[in-house]
């Protein structure tokens, strides 16, 4: 589940703190006057969120450590999350 936050320009900082800390993901957008902002907004977020993909590993066993590398085009900051993946694209 991903959570888009639709909020005015001035409380852009807060709610990417807080979209950061929930998930890991800056999922703001901007209100504006126009009805069509919301809308926008999803469709623009959603375009965002279905071209992410998220690697994540866990162990339990102290004696196991696990390292995760990829090519991703355009790595996230914690090289797990690559954005911008297009369909078709190969991740190795």
């Amino acid at each position: 589940m991903v959570v888009i936050f639709a909020v005015d320009e001035y409380m852009d900082a807060i709610y990417r703190e807080l979209s950061l800390f929930l998930q890991g993901t800056e999922n703001v957008g901007h209100l504006k006057e126009e009805a069509e902002s919301l809308q926008r907004i999803v469709t623009e977020q959603y375009e965002e969120i279905k071209s992410r993909i998220v690697m994540q590993a866990e162990t339990d066993d102290p004696d196991v450590t696990v390292a995760l590398t990829s090519d991703c085009p355009n790595p996230g900051p914690n090289f797990l999350t690559c954005p911008g993946v297009g369909e078709g694209d190969v991740i190795k």
